[in-house]
């Protein structure tokens, strides 16, 4: 049978968007099952749960240290007027690994109400706010230097709202309504970022 996964979100001051998995029990204890399809029954009981922005998330490197070497840093093996013979190493800048942007996005988003689910990061570049928390959302734009706790580095990111393919000049916002319209309904069509918010909910 198949996955089924339950969403709920609950009214009140305790406003949540809670993902619960049951207990696999496929009576076939120690066998190998296929996995045919998920199955996401979605109740909202809060319309404050419907509605979510979308932004980008992204890792500038960090800015280039002086090596206080002057010139003669340049120099290395080559021939006697000092013209090195090795080339600069033109290697791309690593982004951090997703633990360290995990903890990362946490220091950021540390003002936000705890008691509740506002936010969600997908650990890569998405993260997701919800649109009645607005008035949170004014410092969040912008380069952000975040602290972690089992790192050494800082991480450097900087976040930006996800434009809307349609509009352009306005920030994209899922709506999770448009998933309980049916399969075949012209307004289920294009729902891929909703999808991957529960994706990314069941795992959180």
């Amino acid at each position: 049978p198949p996955l089924r996964a339950w969403a709920g979100a609950m009214a009140g001051n305790s406003a949540d968007l809670q993902l619960q998995t049951p207990e696999l029990a496929f009576g076939k204890e120690g066998q190998v099952q296929k996995l045919v399809a998920n199955i996401f029954t979605l109740r909202v009981r809060s319309n404050r749960c419907f509605e979510w922005h979308v932004w980008r998330v992204d890792f500038p490197p960090p800015s280039p240290q002086p090596s206080g070497k002057g010139k003669s840093a340049l120099k290395g093996k080559g021939d006697s007027k000092g013209k090195s013979s090795s080339k600069p190493s033109a290697e791309k800048p690593k982004d951090p690994p997703p633990a360290m942007r995990l903890e990362g996005m946490d220091d950021v988003m540390k003002g936000w109400p705890q008691q509740e689910t506002c936010w969600i990061y997908d650990g890569r570049n998405v993260l997701y706010t919800r649109k009645d928390k607005e008035q949170l959302t004014r410092a969040l734009e912008g380069e952000h230097e975040a602290t972690t706790r089992n790192f050494r580095d800082k991480v450097q990111m900087a976040i930006s709202p996800a434009q809307d393919a349609r509009q352009e000049e306005r920030q994209q916002v899922i709506d999770l309504r448009r998933l309980l319209q049916p399969a075949g309904d012209a307004t289920n069509l294009g729902v891929h970022q909703e999808r991957h918010f529960l994706e990314i909910a069941l795992r959180s």
